[in-house]
């Protein structure tokens, strides 16, 4: 977290090409690591899959960073927003509300 505030801190004072890789680079490895965690601890799914899913959102992640005109640059939020989707819609199927 510390990380992610200096570096989005510097990406927005000095706004240069090594700020803006010290703003996004924590970012995606918080989501990477997340997303391999919940995997494995909420969701309990095997290692292979979990790696599967991570490999699949690191390269979106890297292919939307490819298109900066859609969307007005907001394209490599788009792995993030169909986790959150996809994590909601395996939730309402089988867990209940405590």
């Amino acid at each position: 977290m510390v990380a992610i505030g200096v570096g989005s801190g510097l990406f927005h004072t000095f706004a240069t090409n090594w700020a803006r890789i010290l703003d996004v680079l924590p970012i995606l490895l918080f989501q990477l690591l997340y997303v391999w965690v919940y995997c494995r601890r909420v969701v309990g799914m095997r290692s292979s899959y979990t790696f599967g899913i991570v490999a699949a959102y690191l390269i979106a992640a890297i292919a939307g960073r490819q298109f900066p005109h859609v969307l007005n640059g907001s394209l490599i939020y788009a792995p993030a927003i169909l986790v959150l989707l996809l994590l909601g819609g395996y939730h309402s199927t089988t867990r209940k509300a405590e």
